[in-house]
């Protein structure tokens, strides 16, 4: 698969180290209320490192020198994690589209995939739609965890050795977000490419998964026509 914004693998020495150092401060407040994401900012070519910053379990403030190479005609990128466990988010797209010189936004969740994405500037969609359909994810969360809850309520009634649905709703949320991201990229909307850890994986083959995945797919498509 070929991409003409996305930096392919394998990664510069120091786009690699970026990553890496995300991870470990992702690791190293798992399960801690201080929970936060890491941002950290690099040249276009992936090779040098501009600024870097934490923030909240949910938002990065960009650093003046971020935003300066945001908005130079050499771009940059950026590398952070996600806490909340999903993939490329609305917030990520609307910072993509807020500053031209951003090539690609990477996030890595807490099981250690790895999302790429860029906003496609050939494309002749309207590329508001990226950061609209994006926001579909937290829907989909909302339809799909109801549907998980209401198939394992009726399974735990008639079979006391069921698991609890909750480590399926932990599945379900970095899910929906890259199922999101998915249709994104095959309509045009955006250049987007996951590398799923192992538990990521094992998820998107969980037996108990099948009809939930296949009803959120329908639901993503009919919002990505």
């Amino acid at each position: 698969m070929e991409f003409s914004l996305l930096l392919p693998r394998p990664f510069p020495a120091t786009f690699q180290a970026a990553i890496e150092l995300v991870k470990a401060h992702d690791a190293a407040l798992a399960g801690l209320p201080s929970a936060s994401e890491m941002l950290i900012c690099l040249s276009g070519d992936g090779h040098t490192v501009i600024d870097a910053a934490v923030g909240a379990v949910d938002k990065v403030t960009l650093t003046p020198k971020m935003l300066a190479a945001a908005a130079s005609s050499e771009g940059c990128r950026f590398v952070h994690n996600h806490p909340s466990g999903g993939s490329i988010s609305a917030a990520d797209w609307r910072l993509a589209l807020g500053q031209l010189g951003i090539l690609e936004i990477l996030a890595v969740n807490r099981r250690g995939s790895i999302f790429q994405a860029a906003v496609s500037r050939a494309s002749t969609i309207d590329l508001q739609q990226v950061v609209a359909a994006s926001d579909l994810s937290a829907d989909v969360d909302d339809d799909l965890f109801r549907s998980a809850w209401a198939t394992y309520d009726v399974a735990v009634k008639t079979d006391p050795n069921v698991q609890s649905p909750q480590p399926l709703q932990d599945a379900i949320r970095w899910m929906w977000s890259h199922f999101v991201n998915e249709r994104l990229h095959a309509k045009g909307h955006a250049e987007y490419h996951a590398i799923l850890s192992g538990p990521d994986q094992t998820d998107l083959h969980d037996s108990r998964l099948v009809r939930i995945i296949a009803d959120g797919k329908a639901l993503i498509a009919s919002h990505i026509p």
